[in-house]
C-alpha cells in the first residue's frame, strides 16, 4: 500500500492507517460474525436470542462499511487535493462516479442475491411457524414510515 501511494504522490500519512484499520476491523470483525452465527444456530428456538445476534451481526457490517467508507473518501480527497482548483469539482464528480462504477454492480450482482437467499434460508431455518411470521412482521415493521 505504501509503494502504491508513493508512486502516485498520495498522501501515505493519512491513507495508510486508514487502509489498515479497514483491513484490521474487516478481518476480525469476520471472525466475530462467524462465532455470532454459531451463537445464533445454536440458540435454538430462542427468536430473542436470534434477533439480538442478527442485529450485532448487521452493526458489525455497517461497521466495516464506515470503515472502507473512510478510506476510499480519505483517497479522493488525496487524489483531488492535486488537481488545480478550477478542476477540483469535477475531478471530485469523475471519482466518485468511477468508484460507484465499480461497487454498485459488484453490490447488485454479488452481495444483494447473496444476502437474499441468506435472509429466506435463515426464514427457513427457524422452528416454527410463528417465529417465521414474527420474523417477518419485524422485518417489514420497520421498512414502512
Amino acid at each position: 500500500v505504501h509503494y502504491a501511494c508513493q508512486a502516485g504522490h498520495m498522501d501515505t500519512e493519512r491513507i495508510v492507517p486508514k487502509v489498515f484499520t479497514a483491513l484490521g476491523l474487516s478481518g476480525s470483525k469476520f471472525i466475530a460474525i462467524v462465532l455470532l452465527d454459531i451463537l445464533a444456530d445454536a440458540s435454538g428456538s430462542r427468536a430473542v436470542i436470534h434477533e439480538a445476534v442478527v442485529k450485532i451481526i448487521l452493526s458489525l457490517g455497517t461497521l466495516v462499511g464506515f470503515a472502507w467508507e473512510l478510506c476510499f473518501s480519505t483517497a479522493i480527497e488525496s487524489m483531488e487535493e492535486r488537481v488545480p482548483s478550477t478542476a477540483r469539482l469535477l475531478t471530485l464528480v469523475a471519482l466518485s462516479v468511477a468508484l460507484s462504477a465499480l461497487v454498485v454492480p459488484a453490490y447488485v450482482l454479488y452481495i444483494a442475491p447473496i444476502t437474499e437467499e441468506c435472509r429466506r434460508e435463515a426464514i427457513e431455518k427457524l422452528p416454527s411457524e410463528e417465529l417465521r411470521c414474527a420474523l417477518m412482521r419485524s422485518i417489514f415493521s420497520r421498512n414502512t414510515p
